[in-house]
């Protein structure tokens, strides 16, 4: 996505470390570009202070959102990962989020809409998978996705 700039910088969640062992962060074209990486590792202590601030604003938007239903709210101690990139988009701290391969597309869904949700006059939602093959970069819609 960088090479054929996609994108002037992309946020990694998880160790740094972690991450980078895995041999296609060894790769030369990949190297070059690390630079334009920001890795995001909410379970380090030097990030304590953004992981307390996007725990804070999310845990206000669902007693917000428990209180109109007049149901009990029970605050989250801790966050996924898909509730952590929900929360930088919608701050604005990141442009887009990628996930899916690790997790369900029914999950990325909920995130999405629990943080950023569904843009207003709107009753329904898309998805879609970006394949990278060589020279060529393909965008499928996600027939799972009907709602």
């Amino acid at each position: 996505m960088l090479e054929h700039r996609l994108c002037k910088t992309i946020s990694l969640f998880g160790s740094q470390d972690k991450i980078c062992s895995n041999e296609f962060f060894r790769k030369p074209e990949v190297i070059k570009h690390l630079d334009k990486v920001r890795f995001i590792d909410l379970s380090s202590s030097c990030q304590s202070d953004l992981k307390a601030s996007l725990l804070k604003k999310i845990n206000q938007r669902h007693k917000a959102k428990q209180a109109s239903k007049n149901r009990v709210y029970s605050p989250k101690q801790d966050l996924n990962i898909l509730e952590q990139s929900g929360q930088l988009l919608e701050d604005g701290d990141v442009d887009v989020v990628v996930a899916g391969a690790t997790h369900t597309t029914a999950e990325v869904i909920r995130a999405a809409i629990s943080s950023v949700g569904v843009q207003k006059g709107k009753r329904s939602i898309n998805s879609c998978f970006v394949l990278h093959n060589q020279e060529t970069i393909y965008l499928y819609g996600d027939a799972a996705v009907i709602e």
